[in-house]
């Protein structure tokens, strides 16, 4: 089956998704937004330790590297898929003749895996931005 991919795609295998690797752009929220993201993420934060503690993985320094290193690399890892490459109901139902189909399910699915640790980073570093640094967010 893969050899049909690969005879379907040789001429062209049409527009590819990126990996961006670095801090995230965004903008700035407002002071109110700030702290409504760190609550949302604080929740988030007490179910992920309520997790761990419930399933006795908190004796171990593995767990705890593990989460760690999933928030690092949730925050400066991006994946970026092309929603137009994916087609036949999305996620559903593969095309047999595209290779560049499996690419973009691979990126959307790393996308949605590391979204909630990007939310929990990028709005603890924005609450304590807004304490560190004068003048951060305006009003």
């Amino acid at each position: 089956m893969r050899l049909f991919k690969i005879f379907g795609e040789m001429t062209d295998l049409g527009d590819e998704g990126t990996i961006y690797f670095g801090v995230p752009q965004y903008r700035y929220p407002s002071q109110k937004a700030v702290v409504l993201k760190f609550a949302v993420a604080m929740m988030m934060v007490y179910v992920v330790i309520y997790t761990i503690q419930r399933f006795h993985l908190h004796q171990s320094v593995v767990s705890s590297s593990v989460i760690a290193g999933y928030f690092f690399v949730a925050y400066f890892v991006h994946p970026i898929p092309d929603r137009c490459g994916i087609r036949w109901f999305s996620l559903l139902i593969d095309i047999p003749f595209c290779v560049s189909d499996d690419h973009h399910r691979f990126l959307l699915f790393l996308e949605i895996l590391l979204s909630p640790g990007l939310f929990m980073m990028s709005s603890v570093i924005d609450f304590s931005r807004l304490f560190i640094t004068p003048g951060f967010i305006t009003k």
